[in-house]
This record gives C-alpha cells, structure tokens and sequence, in this order.
C-alpha cells in the first residue's frame, strides 16, 4: 500500500524550490514500484495527494490529470515538468545568478575560512552548473573566482601566482582549483590573531596570577632580602664593562655613520638602478625590461620573485632564465 500523505514515508514537494520536481517524481516512482501500483489513473491520483493543496489543485486543471483523460502517467509528469520552466529548460542557475553571487561578494574581506569555504561552495556549485551546459567557461569560471575576491587577498593571489608560475603570461588564466589553493594558503595570513583579542582586563588578570604565583613560593625558594642587598651593592660598585675596554677599540669597532650603498641590480658601489649600465646590457640582450614607471621587470611584465636565490636583482633575473 502507499504511504499516507504527509508521513515519513510519503515524497514531498516544496513549491518554493521548484527544481525538487525531478526528485519528487523519482521518489513517486520508487514508492510505486515497492506497493506494485501500475494503474496510470491511480498513480496521476497520488501524485496530486503528496503535494499541497494549491498545487493540488492547479495539477488538477491539467488535461492529462483527467480520470476520463487517456493520458499515461508519464504524459501527466511531462505536463507537470512544463509548468516549471526554471526545471524543464535544464537551467538550474544563470549567468546573473552568479554575477550577483560575485559583485556582493567583492567588497567584503572574508573573516574566517568556514566563511570562505560557504562562498566557494555556493560559487562552486553555480558556476560548474553553468559550464555544464555550455554557458560559460573555463577561463570565465576563473575570472569571476577572481573578481570576487577582495583588493588585499587578490594581490597576495598575484604575488602568490608569480612564485609558483613564473613563466605563465599574464593573460593566461589558472584553473579554479589552482585558485582554491592559493586562497587557502594566502587567507590566513589575513585573518586576525586570536591573541590579540584579549581586552586589557583579561591581561591584567594573567599578570596578576603570574605576580600571585610568584609570592606564592615557599621562603627556601626565595632570596634572602640581605642577600639582595649585598647583590645589589657589589653590583654598583663593580667597574662599568665599557670602562675597561681600550678607548682606540671602541673607536675602531663603531659603525660607519654614513655606510655606502650599493646597486639593487648589480651590486656595484656608486651606482644606482635608474642609471645602472648592466641594466641597459640585459636589456639589449632580452634578459629583462623597464614597465611603463621605468621598474625593472621580467622580459613578461611580472616583477622579478624574491623567492629566487642571488643577492641582487640580476643573479635572479639569470637564475629565472636558467629554470
């Protein structure tokens, strides 16, 4: 026999989330099959008792829910299925769906990662959804990841792209899963402290039992206050170390007031990176290039990873060549 409406058993249908529909139907099956109900007019009967009563009774207005109606019970689902488009068409979610998800996302930081794993899943869910039938892609999928992320994380995002992609152009997208990862490593270090949450009354309690403990030690484990007394004179009364040390010492292991610097690029004394001539050398030779603000950069535009090993700008711009 069939479950009762409104049981534990019975299939339900919530008409605010119209895309159930496809479950309901299969669970209307499922429960037909167990109670070997094949009778269209009878199946057609119970799928309008399992849902509320304003959709009972607008299924009821179909002409295939008809008693008298030769319809099947499949014909009676399909012409259920068609007065839910946002289900029939396959289109679950749109492509402004997800630009809204995006756009009121961008300008709030995220504040923890159970708040960042939400919004991934959501856009996640949306997006693959999307490319699934065909409307929209991959590098696009991308873009908009990006596109809601703030200002601060995006650029720890770019940072983070350099060091692990060096010879990727910038116009080349990385995959939303390569994007995942970087948030996840990069987002912590955004996040804030717990120990700098406590409120000065908290660390005026802290210190006060670490004072109490302290008072707290047996006599024996304490100094005698004579014993601190003579500590404290034979202190005062002991030549000063720096007094003991010959003056034409002390001089000569001063540091230089004013040190010379040396170039970022090369590493040359008296020379500066705007005006340096092995910069002009590697240029000519395509080893890097100066950015529209007259930076050095890499031959692709991105700025030269201080992750790579060299003292100087140019032992990693070769080093960036050798890998």
């Amino acid at each position: 026999s069939l479950p009762l409406p409104g049981s534990a058993a019975a299939p339900s249908f919530n008409p605010a989330v119209p895309r159930s529909i496809g479950r309901f139907f299969e669970d209307l099956e499922y429960i037909f099959s167990r109670a070997k109900v094949c009778d269209d007019a009878t199946r057609k009967r119970a799928a309008c008792r399992y849902v509320p009563l304003e959709v009972e009774e607008l299924w009821s207005t179909l002409p295939e829910a008809s008693p008298q109606s030769p319809a099947s019970f499949v014909e009676f689902r399909d012409a259920v299925f068609a007065l839910y488009p946002e289900y029939s068409c396959g289109r679950m979610f749109s492509l402004s769906d997800l630009e809204q998800l995006v756009d009121a996302r961008r300008s709030r930081p995220f504040t923890s990662l159970l708040e960042y794993g939400e919004f991934y899943r959501t856009f996640f869910g949306m997006s693959s959804h999307l490319r699934s039938t065909g409307h929209l892609g991959e590098a696009e999928q991308s873009r908009l990841f990006l596109r809601a992320l703030e200002p601060e994380l995006r650029s720890k995002i770019d940072f983070r792209r350099q060091i692990l992609f060096p010879s990727l152009h910038l116009d080349a997208f990385i995959t939303l899963s390569k994007l995942h990862d970087m948030v996840v490593f990069v987002l912590p270090s955004l996040l804030p402290h717990s120990s700098s949450s406590w409120s000065p009354s908290q660390r005026v309690e802290a210190s006060g039992r670490a004072s109490s403990s302290f008072e707290e030690l047996s006599p024996a484990g304490r100094m005698p206050s004579s014993a601190v007394a003579a500590v404290s004179e034979s202190s005062s009364n002991a030549p000063r170390a720096s007094s003991m040390v010959d003056p034409s010492l002390r001089r000569s292991h001063q540091p230089s007031a004013s040190p010379r610097r040396t170039c970022h690029y090369c590493g040359a004394l008296s020379c500066f990176i705007r005006r340096c001539p092995v910069v002009e050398v590697d240029i000519a030779a395509g080893r890097c290039k100066r950015n529209q603000d007259g930076q050095v950069v890499l031959p692709t535009g991105r700025f030269v990873p201080r992750a790579l090993p060299g003292r100087t700008m140019r032992k990693r711009i070769l080093e960036w060549h050798r890998r």
